[in-house]
């Protein structure tokens, strides 16, 4: 036996252990067990779930072929009700999504996954990025009030000539909906769009990673280095404005440079409700 499944002996018995415990009576070590048990549970259930049936049988061959079989479609959009449902009960902050239909936003797609969230924020995604009139789309999206950020790195272009665009479409967003710059985001370009725009939240990836690719490593240093770029978020002759944050792989804002890190705790979440909805 090796090592890993040691381990794994060891931590099954261990939690075995503190739920029989709970024939002594009702206290912290058999909660604790109780909940290591579910999040263990809905951990696998969810593995599987994604590895087994999801990924294969339908993200894969819709990304395939979208045109391939009409019956995914369904099916997917089903998930994706089910999934914000979902993420509406587990208290999660909110949710990323994007559809279009015949080069417009298809109104009635986003109107029914929200609709199964309704407290939830919601970011329009990059899909923004292939809509001819972004102007317009942004009416749109103004439409739907749990819209409130619009996830875009504005197309191929050099940032130094779609900066001018950027701020146009920040402009008529606001104030309700604020644009989050992403995509090819580098540190070069971070100081020219918060001085000519009014785009205050920058998602990046590669930026903050060594090697510069999507499989680096965060690092620290890269992370401070960005932070220093934004520590200063006026631009000249303009009132203090909303803290700058910087999202994914850390966020962070300008105005005070706090950082914070926020996940979600979903076993925990099940099991309390789990143990509130017992008669």
């Amino acid at each position: 036996m090796d090592s890993l499944e040691l381990a794994g002996v060891w931590t099954g018995l261990a939690i075995s252990l503190l739920i029989f415990s709970m024939a002594l009576g009702d206290h912290w070590l058999a909660r604790l067990g109780q909940h290591l048990l579910v999040g263990a549970v809905m951990g696998y259930a969810a593995l599987m779930a994604w590895q087994q049936v999801l990924l294969p049988g339908l993200i894969l061959p819709l990304l395939a072929n979208p045109a391939g079989d009409p019956l995914l479609w369904p099916a997917a959009a089903l998930v994706l009700l089910l999934l914000a449902a979902a993420l509406e009960r587990l208290q999660v902050d909110g949710l990323v999504l994007g559809f279009l239909r015949d080069g417009e936003i298809d109104l009635p797609a986003m109107q029914a996954v929200l609709a199964e969230a309704p407290h939830l924020h919601a970011t329009f995604h990059r899909a923004f990025e292939a809509l001819p009139d972004p102007l317009a789309a942004i009416r749109t999206l103004k439409t739907l009030p749990q819209i409130d950020h619009i996830l875009t790195s504005g197309g191929e272009r050099p940032w130094v000539e779609k900066v001018s665009d950027l701020a146009a479409q920040a402009t008529a967003a606001g104030p309700e909906i604020a644009l989050l710059l992403g995509g090819g985001l580098t540190a070069d370009a971070l100081p020219l769009i918060r001085e000519r725009t009014p785009i205050r939240e920058f998602h990046v990836g590669r930026a903050a990673r060594v090697p510069a690719a999507i499989d680096g490593i965060v690092e620290a240093e890269r992370v401070a280095g960005l932070k220093r770029l934004l520590a200063d978020c006026s631009r000249p002759g303009a009132d203090r404005v909303a803290p700058v944050a910087l999202h994914f792989p850390i966020a962070f804002a300008g105005n005070g440079c706090y950082t914070f890190v926020k996940s979600v705790a979903i076993a925990e979440v099940l099991w309390r409700r789990l143990r509130a909805a017992r008669p």
